[in-house]
């Protein structure tokens, strides 16, 4: 029994293997192996935190769960950056394909 349960959670990961979740920032493309995502949802409500750094957009409450809402943009660039409704929308599509 234990056997076959090593074979399904390897079979698994081999149907993860390679494949990426992309987003840009500015002209640079980054990705993240899809193996290591848990979950995309949508924007939601973000309740700020005080005394964070800039790229640390606050928090939010998923099902129960206290989850941090990190601008990747900010923290790879440093920059100002908005999120973008189009972009989170690129990024659904892209974990579907």
């Amino acid at each position: 029994m234990e056997n076959s349960k090593n074979q399904t959670t390897a079979q698994q990961e081999d149907t993860m293997h390679g494949r990426y979740i992309t987003f840009a920032l500015d002209q640079e493309e980054y990705g993240i192996e899809i193996r290591y995502v848990t979950e995309i949802i949508g924007m939601q409500p973000i309740t700020p935190l005080p005394e964070t750094p800039e790229y640390v957009r606050g928090i939010v409450n998923l099902r129960g769960k206290v989850i941090p809402v990190i601008d990747m943009r900010q923290k790879f660039r440093n920059c100002d950056a908005l999120f973008m409704e189009d972009e989170i929308n690129e990024i659904n599509k892209t974990v579907k394909e």
